[in-house]
C-alpha cells in the first residue's frame, strides 16, 4: 500500500461514549410491493427540499419516493428508470438530490443514466443519457443551472440543467463514487481511484478541479477507497470518507491559503463499523456521519468531537443529512430511514 505522510499536523480526538438522548423521530418504511422489496428502496441516499417539508429517498428499487417529513406520509413514487446495465449490482438509485429553489429532484441509478424530475408532479423532464455504466452521484450546482455526475465508466461529466444537454466531460476518475460542486459553483470535488504512473500501484484520492475549465487544482491522499467528499457551506473545508478514514480538510495556516490549497486538519473516531457518509449541517459547524455499526453520529467540526449518537435502525446506515433548518437529521437503513427532530 502507498504510504501517505501529511505535511500537516492532524488532530486526532478520540470520541468518548456519548450517551444519546432520546430524540424524537419518523420513520418511513414503504409496504412490500410487486417487485418484492420491502423497503430497500430507502436505503441508499435522501435530501431534503429547501423548504424542509419534503423528503426525497432512494435505494434499492426502481423508484425515489417523496415523502411529507411532518407526518411521514408517501407522496409519489419517480418511475422512470430502466433495468441496469450490471446484473451484479441490481436495480439501484445510488443517489437523489433537489434543485436549490426545490423545483426538481434529480437521480442517479445502476441503468447509467440521471434523470430530472418534477418535484411536485414526479413527471419525468430530461434524461440524461451519456455514460456506459452506473451512475453513483448527481449533484446541482449553487445556481441550479448545473448538473455534475459521476460513474464508474471513468468519467465526470456536467450538465445543463434545464436543456439536458452535455457541456464538459472529464476522464480518469476511476470509479467516481462521488462528486460536488463547491458553493459558489466554481470548484468540484470528485472522490477517485488514481493508478500510480510505473509500479501501477493503486493510490486513493480526492480532485479538485476547476468547474469551468476541468483543471485539476489539487489531490487530497487518503489510505484507502474514498466514497464521500463534501464542500462545508462556506466552501472552506472539505470533509472526505474513506474505508479507513474520515478527515477534514481546511486551509489551516498561511501557506495554505498563500498556495490556495486544503490540508488535512482532523480525523474523527467513535464509529465502530465502516463510514459511509458524512455531510456538513447548514450552519458548518457540525457533521452528521452514517455507519455500518447501525448509527449516525453527529460531531463538531471545530474541535472533532462526538456530540451525540442516533441509535435505533437495527441494520447498516447507509446515509445521513441534516435538514435546511439544521433541526432534524435524516438516517437511511436498509428497510427504513428515519427523520430525527434535533431540535422542537
Amino acid at each position: 500500500m502507498k504510504h501517505i505522510f501529511y505535511t500537516t499536523f492532524i488532530f486526532i480526538l478520540f470520541a468518548g461514549s456519548v450517551p444519546a438522548a432520546e430524540v424524537p423521530f419518523i420513520e418511513l418504511n414503504p409496504s412490500i410491493d410487486s417487485r418484492g422489496f420491502s423497503g430497500a428502496d430507502v436505503s441508499y441516499s435522501a435530501a431534503f427540499s429547501p423548504d424542509g417539508k419534503k423528503l426525497v429517498t432512494s435505494g434499492n428499487g426502481f423508484s425515489p419516493r417523496i415523502w411529507d417529513t411532518e407526518s411521514g406520509k408517501e407522496l409519489l413514487k419517480l418511475e422512470g428508470h430502466t433495468e441496469t446495465v450490471n446484473e451484479i449490482i441490481g436495480n439501484s438509485i445510488y443517489t437523489v438530490a433537489f434543485s436549490p429553489d426545490g423545483t426538481k429532484i434529480v437521480s442517479a441509478s445502476t441503468d447509467a443514466t440521471a434523470r430530472i424530475w418534477d418535484a411536485e408532479t414526479g413527471k419525468e423532464l430530461r434524461t440524461l443519457e451519456g455514460h456506459t455504466d452506473i451512475v453513483y452521484t448527481a449533484a446541482f450546482s449553487p445556481d441550479g443551472k448545473k448538473i455534475v455526475t459521476a460513474s464508474s465508466d471513468n468519467t465526470i461529466i456536467i450538465w445543463d440543467a434545464e436543456t439536458g444537454k452535455e457541456l464538459q466531460r472529464l476522464e480518469g476518475y476511476n470509479s467516481g463514487y462521488s462528486a460536488a460542486f463547491s458553493p459558489n459553483g466554481k470548484r468540484i470535488v470528485i472522490a477517485s481511484i488514481v493508478t500510480a504512473d510505473g509500479d501501477g500501484t493503486l493510490s486513493w484520492s480526492a480532485r479538485i478541479v476547476d468547474a469551468k475549465s476541468g483543471k485539476e487544482l489539487q489531490r487530497l491522499e487518503h489510505t484507502s477507497v474514498i466514497w464521500t467528499v463534501r464542500f462545508s457551506p462556506d466552501g472552506k473545508r472539505i470533509v472526505t470518507v474513506g474505508d479507513d478514514d474520515i478527515i477534514i480538510w481546511e486551509r489551516s495556516n498561511w501557506l495554505a491559503w498563500l498556495l490556495q490549497r486544503m490540508e488535512p486538519r482532523i480525523l474523527l473516531f467513535g464509529h465502530s463499523g465502516k463510514v459511509n457518509s458524512a455531510t456538513f449541517s447548514p450552519d458548518g459547524k457540525k457533521i452528521v456521519t452514517a455507519s455500518n455499526d447501525g448509527t449516525a453520529t453527529i460531531w463538531d467540526v471545530e474541535s472533532g468531537r462526538e456530540l451525540r449518537t442516533l441509535e435505533g435502525h437495527d441494520e447498516w446506515v447507509r446515509f445521513a443529512a441534516f435538514s435546511p433548518c439544521g433541526k432534524k437529521v435524516v438516517a437511511t437503513s436498509w428497510h427504513t430511514a428515519r427523520i430525527w427532530t434535533l431540535e422542537q
